[in-house]
């Protein structure tokens, strides 16, 4: 099974109810295959499976210096027998996390961001540079026990996301502490899996108030979060709220496929973008298996109740983005945007390959839709349709008197009229407008050129 083709028309939100999480299949034909070896047992480094797929460690890292000599000795700890890599994407530190990135003999990388971004932007360049088949989105703060690399080797596919979990560790308790690398993560300290929430108050993410103390179990009461397909939730968990970046396994053709993480969280504060991503894998059709034996330590900072209280101000912010785009079509086709080597669409190529004039972009798109804008476009209109439509250089203005809106296409598209010049005004770009050149009358910081910033990140 490949990669699903979405119906490009309908929001993400409506996509979602008709995809579902039944991954019983794959992980039985597994087992018949793993010589005794149980889907969530811990996988032995000479399993014959453990080449199965190759496998780039990316870690987004900011201001971590104080734990990550240890996230990387773990890494460098790994039994697996096969060649990995590793990518570490600095994103603007300004304490020592890219010294000890640089230095540590682990690491096949080092990617410095020029200024902050967030880890959505860090994680997309880190995707962008692997060279496996399976991306591990490992966070910089997290520890992982020796065998995590090969249990996702063996088990990763090109349709499947491999759920790890953590187990948070305060700063008291591990700073310092030589064996924190020997100790075993406790699956049960993950908050999806043993759950008790707040009672009469408004839980964000669904909207619901608990009345009841409820002692919540995710993974066991959605059975391993198969009875979260088909949109069903379990109390204010759905499954795109499992995926959760800080130790998750994806392929990387189906993570380009949907245009990777929307870097516009980082901008407006923390969270959601794994979310996002997640939503975006299952309406591309992908499962999401949950791995028991896949836990990690997450490392507390030294102010981690400072980094909280920053991260939940922001979270409202992120948690209106991510809704926003659950109403909008499900992103497909956008490898070419994060594919190293792409180009930019010059004149040229706009009448070659779709057969209409530069001048006419925006009304060719607003017929067949942009998903790097998020325009739906009309259900059924394709690129050989609109450009037929408006072939000898024909405006969508001209378009309602030609006599070319026949059939059911010509019904659709008059039945959308309005928004798609409505549509077509959100594409194009505005040149009349008179702008002052201080806005605010205060000048802004100089941003780094498009060259300068392709330089730094060692992408030309």
């Amino acid at each position: 099974m490949g990669l699903v083709m979405t119906d490009d028309c309908l929001p993400l939100r409506e996509e979602l109810p008709r995809h579902g999480n039944d991954h019983r299949f794959s992980t039985r034909a597994w087992e018949a295959t793993a010589d005794g070896i149980g889907w969530h047992d811990p996988t032995p480094s000479d399993c014959w499976l453990a080449s199965s797929r190759t496998v780039s460690v990316v870690i987004p890292a900011h201001q971590v210096g104080y734990c990550l000599p240890t996230v990387l000795d773990a890494v460098d700890s790994q039994h697996h027998q096969h060649r990995v890599e590793v990518i570490v994407v600095d994103d603007a530190s300004t304490d020592d996390t890219a010294e000890v990135a640089m230095r540590h003999p682990v690491v096949d990388r080092l990617v410095r961001l020029p200024e902050r971004m967030g880890a959505a932007t860090a994680r997309n360049v880190g995707t962008a540079l692997a060279s496996g088949q399976t991306v591990l989105y490992l966070d910089g703060d997290m520890v992982i026990p020796p065998h995590v690399i090969t249990n996702i080797a063996t088990r990763a596919t090109d349709t499947s996301v491999l759920v790890g979990f953590r187990h948070n560790l305060r700063y008291e308790a591990h700073f310092q502490d030589p064996h924190v690398l020997t100790r075993v993560p406790d699956l049960a300290a993950d908050h999806r899996v043993t759950w008790r929430p707040p009672t009469n108050m408004v839980l964000p993410y669904s909207g619901i108030t608990l009345l009841e103390p409820l002692d919540g179990r995710p993974l066991a009461h959605t059975r391993d979060f198969i009875d979260l397909g088909y949109g069903q939730r379990y109390h204010d968990w759905d499954l795109p709220r499992m995926v959760v970046t800080a130790l998750v396994a994806v392929p990387r053709a189906a993570v380009l496929h949907v245009g990777g993480f929307d870097p516009e969280f980082g901008r407006l504060g923390w969270g959601m973008e794994d979310t996002y991503l997640g939503a975006c894998l299952i309406a591309a059709g992908l499962l999401v298996i949950p791995l028991r034996q896949v836990v990690g330590f997450h490392l507390d900072p030294p102010d981690a109740a400072e980094q909280w209280r920053h991260k939940l101000a922001g979270w409202p912010r992120t948690l209106a983005r991510y809704r926003a785009l659950l109403e909008l079509p499900a992103p497909q086709g956008r490898a070419e945007h994060l594919k190293r080597g792409r180009r930019h669409i010059g004149p040229d190529d706009v009448r070659s390959r779709y057969h209409v004039t530069p001048a006419q972009w925006a009304d060719f798109r607003a017929l067949t839709g942009d998903p790097a804008d998020n325009i739906p476009g009309v259900r059924g209109v394709g690129v050989g349709t609109a450009a037929t439509l408006l072939a000898g250089g024909l405006t969508l203005d001209e378009l309602p008197a030609s006599g070319r809106l026949t059939g059911a296409k010509g019904a659709a598209i008059r039945g959308a009229w309005e928004q798609i010049l409505a549509w077509r005004d959100l594409i194009r770009m505005r040149t009349d407008l008179d702008l002052p050149l201080l806005p605010t009358g205060r000048p802004s910081l100089a941003l780094p050129t498009p060259a300068k910033v392709i330089d730094a990140l060692g992408l030309w």
